[in-house]
């Protein structure tokens, strides 16, 4: 809050108080902050890692296919069966044609497991996959 000191002035201050709107918009930051970090996409799993990953924020841009380590398969967090995920893929294409399909596959799977639900995938013609995994840091071994 600030006082003018000094001889009085007739009128309204034309100064704009700007102390209440800096902690407002702080307050907003730090909400923001902290719920971006909540925000996971799909289900968790270990993933394995990788020299070679590249790493890259899902800011939602991708269809998450995950593979839990008893081979329960998920489209974003719904569970889903083998025979059932190009439905549900399909319906996650109908909301956003643009997205890209990442496959999170746990790192305690066999790959055949995995493989299958890429065979399945690309014979319905879709192809281009994304693989996550875990990236090894220099000096990790």
């Amino acid at each position: 809050m600030g006082a003018k000191v000094g001889e009085p002035q007739e009128g309204a201050i034309s100064e704009i108080n700007v102390t209440p709107l800096v902690d407002v918009m702080l307050v907003l930051l730090v909400v923001f902050m902290i719920a971006s970090f909540a925000i996971q996409s799909g289900v968790a799993v270990p993933l394995p890692s990788a020299v070679t990953a590249h790493e890259q924020q899902d800011a939602g841009n991708h269809i998450i296919i995950s593979v839990n380590g008893e081979g329960d398969i998920f489209v974003g967090k719904e569970h889903t069966s083998i025979e059932d995920i190009i439905d549900s893929v399909n319906a996650e294409f109908r909301e956003n044609p643009a997205r890209s399909i990442l496959i999170k596959g746990d790192k305690d799977l066999h790959y055949g497991q995995v493989r299958e639900v890429m065979d399945v995938l690309a014979e319905n013609g879709m192809t281009t996959l994304l693989l996550a995994t875990d990236k090894i840091e220099e000096g990790d071994g």
